[in-house]
């Protein structure tokens, strides 16, 4: 007779959904990675509610043996205490488990064992919450009203955190949340940025499960930014009755528009925020508290601020600044080491970071790039500017900054110096006096699809220091960098030299730049009718 064998049930959760036989080892099985699925581990241990024996027996018994049924009892009360107390050392909100230090009576009423409680997952990490309260298994996907949930409990917990100060969440957490419950758009803005946080923050993670998830997240952060468009396109004349709350849900749209890099789309959400802005505080009828000013004034500047412009130098008296100016720059780029040697588990096979977020984890109002950008043009070495060139390559993009474009402009930029100042240039160890540099003034273009870098210098001076207000600078050539890397890692980058006559004809000064063609579009979207 043939022999009947049953089925196990120790095998993967992956194996046991495709009915394979699972061969169980640790930590990977060879049937999940010859399939090419993830493996979603095996099913969490059962848990066997152990009772004291029956209670219920005669009185000449339990009388007979009062020692052992008085520790039988205490037994069974301390098992079922045990049962719902909660360690001090659980997080908030946890569900009862294990063994609890003090005593504690289980409810009289209970005479069937209840079900223990699944345990929850809290992450401690920084990084989001997958569900709420506790992290579905990596086959399970939040449906529609859920991710809402989840997108809310972003920004209302994560992003508002590090997007503002502390004194300022009263107004952006308190006042608009509560606005937002009756305003369609205000409520779809915040959703799309708790949500687009949570997409960048899954896409930073390890493992091609939470990328993709990540990368699904973010579609839906698209779809409900859309709607909010819509809703206040088609609301702007009701919308414009509340400017206060009009102006901070564009800042939150900006703030959008920075996690797409989509510099031209950002730019319009500032300066429509700052219109607005400017009739909420010149508007005399309104009663408006010194709170909702200053949280909006301190979002629109922190979010003018960019480091696309030269480098100004100091007036008088800079060569006894020159050795703490070394200082200084050497301290951003050991800050830049650090970061990069703590993100080096994080590579993709290319030597890229594995995320596209400004950083990974919470800290995406650091990013390292503006700094190490106007470090590399100030940089005193060219070993110096080198090092920030390829780290800034390594960082890739991070919000409206661009690793690969701010890159090839300071490589650029060195190219410059070497054929303008050293004549050496096969031994060179240092740049000439600041006074006698070249600059470079960097532009995004407003289609979002390019910069122009354009580089000036200074007549030849012999030696010394000069006063920068007798300087007088001249253009020397442009570049023009796409923001998708080439197959060589770089950005792709159209450059063009000018002749000498050119170059001494004309003056590198604001008049200059603003003639530019990529200056003229720039003026010619200003000028549009918000």
């Amino acid at each position: 007779m043939r022999e009947i064998k049953r089925r196990t049930r120790t095998g993967c959760l992956t194996c046991r959904a495709r009915r394979v036989k699972c061969d169980e080892r640790k930590p990977t099985r060879n049937r999940c990675t010859a399939a090419n699925v993830e493996c979603a581990g095996y099913a969490p241990k059962r848990r066997i509610d152990v009772r004291a024996p029956n209670r219920h027996r005669s009185a000449s018994q339990s009388q007979q043996n009062s020692p052992a049924g008085e520790s039988a009892m205490a037994d069974d009360d301390d098992v079922r205490s045990e049962r719902f107390q909660v360690s001090p050392q659980d997080p908030p909100g946890s569900t009862p488990s294990g063994p609890a230090s003090g005593p504690a009576s289980a409810p009289s009423a209970c005479s069937a064992p209840c079900a223990p409680f699944p345990r929850p997952q809290f992450r401690h990490d920084g990084l989001p919450l997958v569900g709420l309260p506790s992290n579905p298994r990596p086959s399970q996907q939040p449906c529609a009203a859920s991710r809402e949930v989840l997108a809310y409990h972003q920004f209302c917990f994560r992003t508002l955190p590090v997007l503002f100060p502390a004194d300022h969440l009263p107004f952006w957490r308190d006042r608009l949340c509560d606005e937002a419950w009756c305003i369609e758009y205000a409520q779809r803005g915040i959703l799309a940025l708790g949500c687009m946080h949570r997409a960048a923050l899954m896409i930073s993670m390890l493992g091609e499960n939470y990328r993709n998830r990540g990368m699904d997240t973010k579609v839906i952060a698209v779809q409900t930014y859309t709607q909010a468009l819509q809703e206040l396109s088609s609301r702007l004349d009701e919308a414009e009755k509340s400017l206060d709350v009009l102006s901070a849900v564009l800042v939150l749209m900006a703030y959008f528009e920075c996690f797409a890099s989509n510099i031209p789309a950002a730019y319009g959400h500032v300066r429509t925020a700052n219109y607005y802005f400017t009739a909420l505080k010149s508007n005399t009828s309104l009663r408006v508290d010194d709170l909702t000013l200053e949280s909006l004034q301190t979002a629109l500047q922190n979010l003018t601020w960019t480091c696309y412009m030269a480098v100004p130098f100091p007036a008088q008296d800079a060569k006894k600044m020159e050795s703490e100016a070394y200082v200084y720059l050497y301290q951003t780029m050991r800050l830049a080491a650090t970061h990069a040697a703590n993100n080096s588990s994080k590579t993709l096979p290319n030597g890229t970071y594995s995320t596209d977020a400004p950083v990974s984890s919470e800290e995406m109002d650091r990013s390292f790039l503006p700094v190490l950008y106007i470090t590399g043009q100030c940089s005193p070495q060219p070993s110096w500017l080198r090092w920030i060139a390829q780290l800034m390559e390594q960082m890739g993009e991070q919000g409206l900054f661009n690793g690969f474009v701010l890159s090839a402009s300071l490589k650029i930029l060195h190219r410059m110096e070497l054929s303008h100042n050293l004549p050496s240039a096969d031994r060179i160890e240092r740049y000439p006096n600041p006074a006698l540099r070249v600059v470079s003034s960097l532009i995004p273009d407003t289609n979002s699809r390019g910069f122009v870098c354009y580089y000036a210098k200074p007549p030849g001076f012999n030696s010394g220091w000069i006063n920068r207000d007798t300087l007088t600078y001249y253009p020397i050539a442009h570049a023009r960098f796409s923001p998708e890397p080439g197959d060589d890692g770089a950005a792709r980058r159209d450059f063009d030299v000018y002749d000498e006559q050119r170059s001494g004809e004309e003056q590198f000064a604001s008049e200059w730049i603003l003639s530019r063609p990529v200056a003229g579009s720039w003026q010619s979207r200003s000028s549009e009718v918000i």
